[in-house]
Order: C-alpha cells, then sequence, then structure tokens
C-alpha cells in the first residue's frame, strides 16, 4: 500500500531469528537505507520505505 511518500508492506514472517525478540513489538532498521521493519507478535512484518 502506498501512503504519500511511504510504503507499507505488511506480510507473515516465516524467518527464524537467531536472537530472543520483544514479545510484542520489535522494530530494527531494514536491508536497504530508509527501510524500517516492526516485527509484531514474532508474526507479523510490517515493513515500512520510501516509494521510488
Amino acid at each position: 500500500m502506498r501512503f504519500g511518500k511511504r510504503e507499507l508492506f505488511i506480510c507473515r514472517d516465516f524467518y527464524k531469528r537467531l536472537y530472543r525478540s520483544n514479545p510484542v513489538v520489535e522494530c530494527n532498521a531494514g536491508i536497504q537505507a530508509g527501510h524500517l521493519e516492526i516485527l509484531l507478535f514474532r508474526k507479523w512484518l510490517v515493513v515500512m520505505s520510501k516509494a521510488h
């Protein structure tokens, strides 16, 4: 989905994390510059990025 200059992508997260994540919300920088990854309830991955 696109909101102005931002894009929002929501999907299930199947990545096996090697560290203990926060059970409610975990935020970190994405792979590319301008990306923000938010992990909700250890199942849903929300990626916010700049629209191109």
